[in-house]
């Protein structure tokens, strides 16, 4: 059975100043062996990690002093594990606990505190991206839960594929997100993101037919490295020591005849730190 409010408080309410905030209905219930529970309380100073609190409705309010100690769990407004160094002067906070002795005041032994103010924590995100903006330095990410949050990133954002860091214009819609960690706030539903890790697919470094023309080539004997242009892009390709050189024919060449303009054939594996660089098994002139 709960104790009236009216009865338990009729001798501690008092009318607030016109500079107090009144925007805030709170809500406290005392039970008959002294179980308190209040909800939207306005801290209005800390001291040794004690924290001297209001309940108020419209004009009115009841000071509540809150004396926590090594065992009261302190979370934030979603749940998250929370500090009473987090607590500022202003916040909401809920509370639970027991009544103690005092005098003009209600006097709370909290076992839980959740601070309502507190929207922002720590998170890991895993989904696959849907919308990326370069110039807002925003990626619109759905979750494995199926819902959308926007990754924010700053100028300390690190973004890795695989064992490469890379830019957010290298991100592409439809991309996997491994991981994006970072503070994420509540209320905007944006996490201010500080690593994000992008799904690196392994078959790229798998063993494969490459074609193109040769650019350069850095000496006639292995080992040396050639420029080669793929696709429109220019490779690395490097030919260590070991690598079989062949023409048009399949028999063994030198480096000697390739020539600038050549189109040649290469059989090799993307370096995973640098994906426009070859480490060659065969090199083959299709030109001779």
């Amino acid at each position: 059975m709960k104790t009236s409010l009216l009865t338990v408080l009729a001798l501690i309410l008092f009318t607030l100043p016109l500079s107090a905030s009144a925007d805030v209905t709170s809500d406290i219930q005392v039970r008959e062996d002294g179980t308190f529970v209040g909800k939207n309380i306005r801290v209005m100073q800390k001291a040794d990690g004690n924290l001297f609190t209001r309940a108020t409705w419209s004009l009115m309010y009841v000071r509540i002093t809150v004396i926590t100690a090594k065992d009261t769990v302190f979370l934030r407004a979603y749940g998250e594990p929370a500090t009473v160094s987090d607590i500022k002067e202003g916040d909401l906070i809920d509370i639970e606990g027991k009544l103690s002795s005092g005098e003009g005041v209600l006097v709370i032994k909290p076992s839980k505190i959740r601070n309502v103010s507190l929207m922002r924590a720590d998170k890991d995100f895993k989904g696959k991206v849907i919308v990326v903006s370069a110039g807002d330095q925003t990626i619109s990410l759905t979750r494995t839960d199926a819902s959308t949050t926007t990754l924010k990133l700053t100028a300390t954002t690190t973004i890795s594929k695989g064992v490469r860091l890379i830019a957010i214009s290298d991100i592409d819609a439809g991309d996997s997100v491994v991981s994006a960690q970072g503070e994420y706030d509540y209320k905007t539903n944006t996490l201010k993101a500080r690593k994000i890790e992008v799904y690196q697919d392994p078959v790229v470094f798998q063993g494969r037919n490459f074609q193109g023309t040769l650019k350069a080539l850095s000496a006639s004997t292995l080992p040396t490295v050639a420029t080669v242009t793929i696709e429109g892009s220019d490779y690395l390709v490097y030919l260590p020591a070991s690598t079989t050189v062949l023409n048009t024919a399949k028999k063994a060449a030198q480096l000697a005849r390739f020539v600038v303009g050549d189109t040649v054939r290469i059989f090799g594996t993307i370096r995973p730190a640098n994906l426009k660089e070859i480490d060659a098994e065969v090199f083959r002139d299709l030109a001779f």
